[in-house]
């Protein structure tokens, strides 16, 4: 069922992405905040952050990269001045804490704002993760809290 899904949505990044192969911008979120790349190709688009990780209150303190596959909704509004669109996908983070290395695994699902008459898109993204190597802090309590429903990101990219 997930290959199907994934198929289809991948199928559908072309046609979201259309003239829009290479976008760059702020990449903001939960997990990884710095430069947005995002990447369309026939079958699937491709997104990565680089940049300060933990959180909006260390970047520049320790650095990350976050990577996600991406199928993309076709534009369900459209007009002459923007555009909504849909993503969908997984993808993974991670980065260096002195004196670890910490990753995780994340779903994604977006929202994005295709801006039509100038080549910018402002993408609100919920990305609930799971951490898979030890928790970032000291944590103390009854459980292992690794899963992280509230987590978001926010992207604003110019194609070129």
């Amino acid at each position: 069922m997930l290959v199907l899904l994934f198929g289809s949505l991948a199928h559908a990044a072309s046609q979201v992405g259309g003239e829009r192969d290479f976008g760059i911008g702020l990449g903001l979120g939960s997990q990884v905040e710095g430069i947005s790349i995002k990447l369309h190709d026939s079958t699937a688009a491709y997104q990565m952050v680089i940049g300060g990780y933990g959180g909006f209150g260390n970047f520049g303190d320790v650095w990350g990269a976050r990577i996600d596959y991406l199928g993309e909704i076709p534009a369900f509004v459209q007009t002459d001045v923007v555009d909504l669109a849909a993503n969908l996908g997984i993808g993974g983070f991670g980065g260096y804490v002195d004196p670890e290395f910490e990753a995780g695994a994340e779903g994604v699902l977006g929202l994005e704002a295709l801006l039509v008459p100038i080549p910018v898109d402002v993408t609100v993204e919920w990305t609930p993760m799971f951490l898979i190597t030890k928790l970032p802090w000291d944590y103390i309590g009854p459980s292992d809290n690794r899963f992280h429903p509230a987590a978001f990101a926010l992207h604003i990219r110019v194609w070129l």
